[in-house]
């Protein structure tokens, strides 16, 4: 049998619990976010069964340790639920094609994101048990059920959620439905005691976590000499970044300088109580590795690129690039 909406397979899975569940599921889903959303429900209805529940990926799996527990089973072990993860990437699926048909003991769920390099298998468990096919999903029936879920949220915490500021953030994250839902429990968060989410909140909480996101770029661009931003830049970004830039590489200075005067840890903490003890020793023991000529070098180097930029060019990523290649010299 074949189900296309989770609906109607979610309602199966409810009316076979518990003692009348397939022997087998195929579960094609294309976003990963998604698939182990619909995962952990599955197994959170097969729960009202007894079960040990046993996961594999295909990646890494060998088939014979995948249908071990099937063909050995066991009198004092309870009925084995195994859970294939990436399931189109194992690389022989022969030997459970053959098992399938005549399953008396324990469940599989293949779990795909595609048909791609399923050697036929779609076509055994249709056969003689169930495939989920959410592939042929609309993408208009998709942005209807995201936005349900996105609802949903709200709602549980007794929040307004206006449709034109859903709608709004829907465009804004791409339809992505990992970065929706945490952009709304984001969004929860922030409001606080409100009982409801404006688009100004929206706003600020974006703002938020691009100034976040442009902090982890400069520890990264300084302590570790590698560049990550997107290359989809926005320029008016890019003297807050350089702002970040500066105070790292004045941070490397400042440890450099108190580790040359053997001063205890203890009270390194005293003159940096904002920073974790963990966090504290590790840029303490990265600023002794590149030493206070690297942070003099890229003081330097930042407020060339920084005149560079004022004097009109405009191509920020390039000037990025250029003070991360005279940097690691």
């Amino acid at each position: 049998m074949k189900y296309n909406d989770p609906l109607s397979f979610f309602r199966h899975l409810q009316s076979a619990s518990p003692d009348h569940f397939c022997r087998s599921y195929l579960v094609i889903v294309p976003d990963d976010f998604d698939r182990q959303k619909i995962k952990k429900k599955i197994i959170s209805i097969f729960s009202s069964k007894k079960i040990e529940v046993k996961f594999f990926s295909g990646e890494e799996a060998d088939p014979q340790d995948i249908i071990s527990d099937l063909t050995n089973p066991s009198l004092f072990s309870e009925e084995p639920l195994i859970v294939v993860d990436y399931f189109e990437k194992l690389k022989d699926k022969t030997v459970l094609k053959k098992l399938i048909p005549s399953m008396s003991w324990g469940h599989f769920i293949f779990l795909c994101s595609s048909k791609t390099g399923l050697q036929g298998i779609d076509k055994t468990v249709e056969k003689h048990g169930i495939v989920f096919d959410f592939s042929t999903e609309k993408p208009w029936v998709k942005k209807e059920r995201i936005e349900k879920s996105l609802l949903h949220l709200a709602k549980k915490e007794s929040v307004a959620f206006p449709k034109e500021v859903v709608e709004y953030l829907f465009a804004r994250m791409q339809g992505d439905p990992s970065l929706l839902e945490q952009e709304v429990k984001k969004l929860l968060v922030y409001i606080g005691d409100k009982k409801n989410i404006t688009l100004d909140d929206v706003h600020a909480v974006g703002a938020m976590a691009k100034e976040a996101s442009l902090w982890q770029e400069a520890e990264k661009m300084v302590w570790e000499q590698k560049r990550a931003v997107h290359k989809i830049f926005e320029s008016s970004h890019f003297f807050s970044l350089i702002a970040a830039l500066r105070f790292q590489l004045s941070l490397g200075k400042k440890l450099c300088f108190y580790t040359e005067q053997n001063i205890s840890f203890s009270e390194l903490q005293k003159l940096f109580p904002k920073m974790w003890p963990k966090a504290l020793e590790k840029r303490k023991a990265q600023a002794k590795d590149l030493g206070l000529s690297f942070f003099d070098k890229g003081i330097s180097y930042l407020y060339e690129i920084e005149l560079f930029s004022k004097d009109g060019v405009q191509h920020h990523l390039l000037l990025l690039d250029y003070f991360l290649a005279r940097l690691c010299i």
